[in-house]
């Protein structure tokens, strides 16, 4: 679904002066946002404050139908990834945000457009009848909600964000804030240890998580930003090192192998598709930078040096490994599947683990792997819906180029985490399905189909 930039009618049209002036408001409420909810989850203020940013949300949403997804994306942000650890009052925000996207949805939809544009295809239709399907041979809901969520996460955060009216030029600043709000909450707790929320996680070695209670979604908000760096460069030409420095910063403190790899595979294909180091001089530039993070990390950080080390030299990934051939042999014994909810129990209880798998680690720490020995041969469904949106632009080259820096990030980052598991991660790649396919992007000259 292709972002439509229009003006809905005059009277949302605003001078530039106007869009500026609600542009900084919008900007000090994400602000805001990062600093109040975390501190203010566990007091009685939680709920008066969570009225008072969904009315902002509102507002921009149904009123004047701009700048609204940020909000809603800053919101994600700040709530916690474990809810386990966190109590009730984390599980009520989560609750706020589906509720908040699924009235924008419903007025868009239903009242707006009649029914007549909504998700695309029957994916999410096929993905919610799979989720009802498992919940009753299994006798657990749970199966159907987690289906459900994903769908209210993903494809409908999908099709609001095509309705949100903001310049492209305020998408990149509002996502500097967040990203630097984000970053800020994740380099307070690996140097100084102050982090609002508190998580029980056992490293080896100290790994940032910030806000969002695991390294690897801190480390996908890192990925999926330094895409926004480089979309901002094809769109602008003009590149911010200093932010990019700061995300590779982000990056290091979560201590991720994955995440280096994937990092070096994203810049390889950004260069590729837009020819930007063709000149010696900036590939010169490109290996002194690298150069002096390396030292400055290593005089300034030795701690982190030492755990980044650590982690190549000592991380062992037995269980990752030992995942595949579990799998395979529950999938041989069970083709279509035990569902999402079952996958640890039946493992542990019917003796399908094989050597090296840790049982009851309480996941498969795999997307694809989890997909497969929840709905077996089903699995297929559960794949089209989560990368539909590639499918809709497969004769669409310059589409295609661009929603690849999501698919790379997606696809590597599987192998080695159950992301479809986090709200804030899925409601990210559903702005940005949207985003990277807006007509700017389709029409630009930096990035040429061939």
């Amino acid at each position: 679904m292709i972002w439509k930039d229009k003006v809905q009618c005059s009277k949302n049209k605003l001078s530039d002066k106007a869009y500026k002036i609600e542009e900084r408001k919008m900007i000090i409420i994400l602000i805001s946002m990062f600093i109040i909810i975390p501190f203010a989850l566990k007091s009685k203020f939680l709920i008066p404050i969570l009225l008072g940013y969904s009315f902002l949300i509102f507002r921009q949403a149904l009123v004047f139908k701009r700048n609204f997804v940020p909000l809603i994306i800053a919101l994600s942000l700040t709530a916690p990834g474990f809810l386990d650890n966190m109590g009730n009052d984390a599980k009520f925000l989560l609750y706020f945000l589906r509720l908040i996207i699924l009235v924008i949805w419903f007025s868009y939809y239903f009242l707006l457009y009649k029914g007549k544009n909504g998700i695309k295809g029957i994916a999410s239709i096929m993905m919610l009848f799979l989720g009802e399907f498992y919940s009753l041979i299994t006798g657990n809901n749970q199966e159907f909600l987690s289906v459900l969520y994903a769908v209210i996460y993903l494809s409908m955060m999908h099709f609001i964000s095509s309705k949100d009216n903001m310049r492209t030029s305020s998408v990149f600043k509002y996502f500097d804030v967040i990203f630097i709000c984000t970053g800020i909450y994740g380099i307070l707790e690996s140097f100084c240890g102050i982090c609002p929320y508190e998580y029980d996680l056992n490293f080896a070695v100290f790994r940032a998580s910030g806000l969002l209670g695991h390294p690897l979604v801190l480390a996908i908000v890192t990925l999926l930003y330094q895409v926004m760096l480089y979309v901002r460069y094809i769109y602008t030409k003009n590149f911010n090192f200093l932010l990019y420095f700061f995300s590779i910063l982000v990056a290091m403190i979560t201590v991720s192998r994955t995440v280096y790899i994937v990092y070096a595979v994203l810049l390889l294909y950004f260069l590729i598709v837009t020819k930007y180091f063709v000149r010696f001089k900036r590939i010169v530039a490109l290996i002194a930078a690298a150069a002096l993070i390396g030292a400055g990390v290593i005089y300034f950080f030795p701690d982190l040096y030492e755990g980044i080390v650590y982690r190549f030299v000592n991380g062992e990934a037995y269980h990752r490994e030992a995942a595949f051939a579990t799998v395979e042999k529950l999938f041989r014994d069970k083709p279509f599947g035990v569902g999402i909810w079952q996958i640890d129990n039946v493992i542990a209880t019917q003796g399908y683990a094989t050597w090296g798998f840790i049982v009851g680690f309480g996941t498969l720490d795999n997307f694809f792997l989890t997909q497969i020995a929840a709905y077996g041969y089903f699995s297929i469904v559960a794949f089209y819906f989560y990368f539909q949106y590639y499918f809709h632009f497969l004769k669409n080259l310059q589409a295609l180029k661009l929603l690849c820096f999501l698919f790379l990030i997606w696809v590597s980052i599987s192998f080695s985490f159950d992301l479809e598991s986090y709200p804030a991660v899925l409601i990210i790649f559903g702005f940005y399905s949207t985003f990277l396919v807006k007509k700017e992007f389709l029409g630009c000259k930096n990035v040429k189909a061939k």
